[in-house]
């Protein structure tokens, strides 16, 4: 496969960008069966030396001690290519780690927070007690703080699980964890975020003050696979689904920097799936919130794109790449510094699930045209990460559990000072 190039009209805004091919992860067994956190969350981040993190997990569609799984977590620079892997947490200390999330701290640090199985019992198949679990460790996966438990049960009922966290580092030393929980009712849960100190020893997170909605006014609904975004004035933008099925609401929540709620709506009716979250970014220069998901309204689900800008109280709707009986689905997206986003997903629409990438421009609506970057096969998730420069670097997932880098074509150490 020869690099592939985005193309745009001479006096577009949006970037050139020219990808390798991609090059399959070169660490241990646990890349026979690892995974993309399937909400909506990043696992790769770039951290302020250049050096990009890698976060995924490895096991069994379910958690039993006969089949665990585990979280790991490896770095890549563009001078020594992957680290080794580095196992965070799971077998064979305990029964299951996953859905892991990272966030850039200082100092080459990244936080990661995952759901975690070890205080399960067989009388509740495994998963009647997940909590949430984190920690600190260095490109090298020497853990600056050991793992800790973060929430902690104390509901009467069974089935008191936390699930799918996302962490955002906030500057100078603000962490956020966004996660849903059902902490206050076995069968309907809630959306809670908490703030916790960086370089604190990872105390229990309190739920009360975490949490965003209520179970008691959700007619029966669960609330599930929640992202958010950091806003510029420290406030956070969130949006989550209604029920463990397809075709439930998309909901929208804005909180202020003092955890007040300030707004909630509804992005779209029955259009989005349990299976194939949402994600939610907003933009570092004019502080528009963009939510993107694969629409439910045909059997052939297209990605959807929301637009809302800050003064506006509504949302704008449009198809991100219109394709007639093609199925997109597993987004993620990231704005660079210029307010431009860089989107990428998996698509059948040319038989085989591949990975395309988009750039686009929010403001005008302007997109460059859509890119197949991963080549034929089968390709069923991706992530993004942008660089110091704003060039996205995206893993992508094969449908046969393995792990792929794809970077931009200018990424090595004899073509880095071309920039």
């Amino acid at each position: 496969m020869l690099p592939v190039t985005t193309g745009f009209a001479q006096n577009s805004s949006l970037p050139r960008v020219s990808f390798r091919p991609p090059e399959a992860l070169s660490v241990s067994a646990s890349q026979s069966n690892a995974h993309l956190s399937a909400s909506a969350v990043s696992n790769t981040v770039f951290d302020t030396s250049g050096c990009l993190h890698l976060t995924w997990w490895s096991g069994a569609e379910t958690v039993t001690p006969a089949t665990p799984s585990s979280v790991y977590h490896c770095a890549w620079s563009r001078e020594k290519g992957w680290s080794d892997e580095h196992l965070i947490a799971g077998f064979p200390a305990t029964l299951g780690a996953r859905q892991p999330s990272l966030s850039a701290l200082d100092g080459g640090r990244v936080w990661i927070a995952w759901h975690d199985h070890r205080h399960c019992t067989a009388s509740g198949n495994y998963i009647d007690n997940t909590e949430l679990y984190g920690t600190v460790t260095d490109v090298d996966g020497v853990k600056i703080i050991d793992q800790r438990r973060l929430t902690q049960t104390v509901a009467e009922h069974k089935g008191d699980n936390a699930y799918c966290p996302k962490v955002l580092f906030r500057a100078p030393d603000t962490v956020y964890i966004n996660w849903y929980d059902f902490h206050y009712n076995g069968w309907v849960s809630d959306i809670f975020l908490a703030k916790v100190n960086a370089n604190n020893p990872l105390t229990p997170l309190d739920m009360a003050s975490a949490r965003l909605t209520n179970a008691t006014t959700h007619a029966g609904k669960a609330y599930v696979q929640c992202d958010f975004s950091l806003m510029a004035d420290g406030g956070v933008a969130c949006v989550w689904g209604t029920g463990t099925t397809w075709m439930t609401d998309l909901m929208f929540m804005e909180v202020t920097p003092s955890g007040v709620v300030s707004r909630t709506s509804v992005v779209a009716s029955s259009d989005v799936s349990y299976y194939d979250p949402a994600c939610i970014r907003v933009s570092p220069t004019t502080g528009m919130s963009v939510v993107l998901w694969p629409s439910q309204e045909q059997e052939a689900s297209q990605m959807r794109v929301a637009c809302k800008p800050t003064a506006s109280e509504t949302f704008t709707m449009s198809t991100l790449d219109a394709r007639e009986g093609v199925t997109q689905r597993r987004v993620d997206a990231e704005f660079d510094s210029a307010g431009r986003l860089h989107i990428v997903w998996a698509d059948d629409r040319n038989g085989d699930s591949q990975i395309w990438y988009v750039c686009m421009n929010c403001e005008t609506g302007e997109k460059s045209q859509p890119l197949c970057v991963s080549g034929d096969g089968a390709w069923v998730a991706a992530t993004l990460a942008l660089d110091e420069v704003g060039l996205p670097y995206i893993v992508a997932q094969t449908e046969n559990d393995s792990l792929s880098l794809i970077a931009p074509e200018k990424a090595g150490v004899s073509d880095w000072f071309a920039y």
